[in-house]
Formats: C-alpha cells, structure tokens, sequence
C-alpha cells in the first residue's frame, strides 16, 4: 500500500499520469492540452531511463522511478 502511494504521489511530482492505473482512461479525463504534455513527460523520462538500462520494459521503468521517488518524498516529510 506504501508503495503505491509512493509511485502516485513520485509521478504527480514528476508531472505525469501513474503508471500502474488505466492510462488510457486517465489521459480521456484530462483536457486535451494536459493530456499532451502528460505524453511527452512520460516519454522523456521513458528515454532517460532507457540510457541508463536499456534492457527493462519502459512501464516498469518509469514505474520504479516514481516509487523511489515518492519514498524520498514520504521519508523527507517525516523527519
């Protein structure tokens, strides 16, 4: 449950949709102009992450990122 709190709450810092929801379903309720650049932050970020290891599935990749972010994010406000 920690863990995915983490990924949402890493992947709104980041400016993106979670990647472990309904991200078809998620970009329809957005207005067309966020939905856009909700896109293009995921790709980038996809394309960063597959510099570092090229050999992981993008989702799973992102998805890490943003859990391991998020945890920063939770442990930082707890101290």
């Amino acid at each position: 449950m920690l863990a995915q709190q983490a990924e949402i709450l890493g992947a709104l810092e980041l400016g993106i949709l979670p990647p472990s929801g309904n991200i078809d379903r998620m970009l329809a309720t957005l207005p067309s102009d966020d939905a856009h650049l909700a896109k293009r932050k995921f790709r980038k970020l996809k394309r960063q992450l597959q510099r570092e290891d090229p050999t992981r599935s993008d989702r799973t990749m992102v998805r890490k990122h943003c859990r391991k972010l998020g945890m920063r994010l939770l442990t930082e406000n707890k101290a």
